[in-house]
């Protein structure tokens, strides 16, 4: 008996030894190294994919480009970004099945395909991005926040939502994956119900019973000029819009919802409404708000932005986490701030 027990330990021994990982040529034991705790179930990682797609853009800043190039240049822009973003997305799956690394990201695979000094810059530009994301989502959520009449000071909103993305951040893995699935729900159901909203207005089926289609197409029109008129004008206001719904895209799924969302927001709220041309950069400046209170229904704005409220907490906690994750493969890589000159090359 104690023959068997001491060769099932030596297998087991060995087939531990076997286990290793290659990084430029050299094989390094993988067994031991610190990392982060898995415990986020099948459900919360499909949740928060799809979620973390739907961004604060299509909600509010949707808005501001409809009002400068139309709903045309909206419809195209989101079309032309959405290839764009498929081809990305595409290629990185390809890199990703060739070197399928656990917990590998777009730095490690920049250092390996193209060069460390790729891969670290790469790094701490996510690393950054991910911050100025929470900043900005706070920012958006605050605006928000003023729809309703207050006597509370914004940096008072804005500090408790700080204190509310720490605590999730720090709490356990299991807790914050299935607040960011609930928050997640709760964006996805309300973009739904938004998409089937702006179709039964299309259709006339409103408490007006005024049948939009595609009237906004006509009057003003579908495309609109900026700072100057005629050919240069369309130009400006493309490269505009282009550029404003770039910024929205992330990953692939919000391609659909994306597009889709532009249709329903160019048919059922007009480019020359007061709240996007006012400038006040408020929540009253949502085009989904717009067109809500337009077909005169109550209580449904409210709603609306407390929905976006919701989905701006859940973009926030998971930038955040992103965020801390990206610091941690950057320290695993050994690549602090201290010797960015060395990674570089310029020294």
């Amino acid at each position: 008996m104690s023959n068997d027990k001491d060769s099932d330990n030596k297998m087991h021994d060995a087939d531990l030894e076997k286990v290793v990982t290659c990084h430029n040529g050299e094989v390094e034991q993988t067994i031991g190294q610190p990392g982060t705790k898995r415990d986020i179930k099948s459900r919360h990682a499909q949740m928060i994919a799809i979620g973390g797609a739907i961004g604060t853009s299509l909600f509010v800043g949707s808005g501001q480009a409809l009002a400068v190039g139309g709903p045309g240049y909206l419809l195209i822009c989101y079309c032309l970004i959405s290839l764009m973003v498929y081809a990305v997305i595409t290629a990185i799956i390809e890199v990703g099945t060739y070197l399928p690394v656990p917990g590998a990201s777009m730095a490690y695979y920049a250092t390996r395909v193209i060069s460390p000094s790729v891969g670290f810059a790469l790094g701490w530009l996510y690393f950054y991005s991910f911050g100025i994301i929470v900043a900005y989502e706070i920012t958006a959520a605050a605006i928000i926040i003023d729809y309703w009449p207050s006597s509370i000071h914004t940096a008072v909103w804005i500090t408790i939502m700080i204190i509310v993305i720490i605590g999730l951040n720090l709490s356990p893995v299991g807790v914050y994956a299935e607040t960011e699935f609930w928050f997640a729900g709760i964006k996805v159901i309300m973009i739904i119900g938004l998409l089937v909203l702006s179709l039964v207005l299309m259709l006339g089926g409103g408490p007006t019973h005024d049948r939009l289609g595609f009237r906004f197409w006509s009057d003003p029109g579908a495309f609109n000029t900026l700072y100057v008129g005629g050919s240069g004008g369309y130009f400006t206001a493309f490269l505009y819009v282009w550029l404003y719904c770039g910024i929205s895209f992330f990953f692939g799924p919000e391609m659909v919802i994306s597009m889709v969302g532009a249709v329903a927001i160019g048919a059922t709220c007009i480019s020359t409404s007061e709240g996007l041309i006012s400038g006040q950069g408020n929540a009253n400046a949502s085009p989904w708000v717009i067109a809500i209170r337009n077909a005169s229904i109550p209580i449904l704005p409210s709603i609306i932005n407390a929905g976006i409220l919701t989905s701006l907490a859940e973009v926030e906690a998971e930038a955040e986490n992103w965020n801390q994750a990206q610091m941690i493969k950057n320290e695993q890589k050994g690549e602090k701030g201290n010797t960015w000159w060395k990674k570089i090359r310029l020294c």
